[in-house]
């Protein structure tokens, strides 16, 4: 995620179905296709009293996320991903 914002698990509690996330990941870490079912992976909090925040989808049977488009150039190693909640 770079220089984005983190998102933070309490955010992604709160989201509601329809609600969409944009993000960029490393093109190797994406094991997951569009219209695949992916579910959040959290990195652990940095500091004590921090919260998980968003590192990445993973691909899974019962996600309650969809992998929408991934977008990239040729040539790169960072890909930028939109995902869609599709169940709560």
């Amino acid at each position: 995620m770079g220089d984005q914002k983190s998102i933070t698990e309490l955010a992604l509690k709160a989201t509601l179905v329809g609600d969409i996330i944009q993000m960029r990941v490393e093109k190797e870490a994406l094991d997951a296709e569009p219209r695949d079912r992916v579910a959040p992976v959290l990195r652990p909090p940095s500091a004590e009293g921090d919260q998980p925040t968003l590192e990445r989808f993973a691909k899974t049977a019962d996600g309650e996320w969809e992998l929408e488009k991934v977008l990239g150039v040729r040539g790169t190693t960072t890909v930028e991903i939109v995902v869609r909640r599709i169940a709560s």
